[in-house]
């Protein structure tokens, strides 16, 4: 099972952190192939990651969050205010059912899904098995 710290550098790595990555790198944790989930639907708006453990098997998901930098992700965040679900919602959700229909018998957790996303992943139809 992932520990705070693994959850807490799977979430940094969403972010391209060098530490979190080489972190991961060292304890068990490999970026599952494909599963650098850029946008679809939302343009550039959604990014996310998905690593599994090499030992148990276990998967984190993690979608990163407002990066105060970018306008979209500004949008995303104004859109909850008037309970808009923004295009990067679907874009996660599409992701997350991507990578349970690749890996049907493994355990996911969701980690660090900003507020849009893990609303987004709650309403959908995806096997859960714990989220943060």
């Amino acid at each position: 099972m992932a520990t705070l710290n693994d959850l807490a550098e799977i979430s940094d790595a969403a972010y391209g952190t060098p530490s979190a990555i080489c972190y991961l790198a060292t304890h068990n944790w490999q970026l599952l192939p494909g599963s650098d989930g850029s946008s679809t639907v939302a343009g550039d708006n959604y990014y996310g990651v998905a690593y599994q453990n090499t030992v148990t098997g276990e998967i984190v998901i993690s979608n990163r969050g407002t990066v105060p930098s970018k306008f979209k992700d500004l949008l995303n965040d104004a859109e909850l205010t008037f309970h808009a679900e923004p295009a990067a919602a679907i874009d996660a959700v599409n992701f997350a059912l991507k990578i349970a229909k690749d890996n049907p018998t493994a355990a996911i957790v969701w980690t660090r899904s900003c507020k849009w996303a893990l609303t987004a992943l709650l309403k959908s139809p995806i096997p859960r098995t714990s989220q943060l």
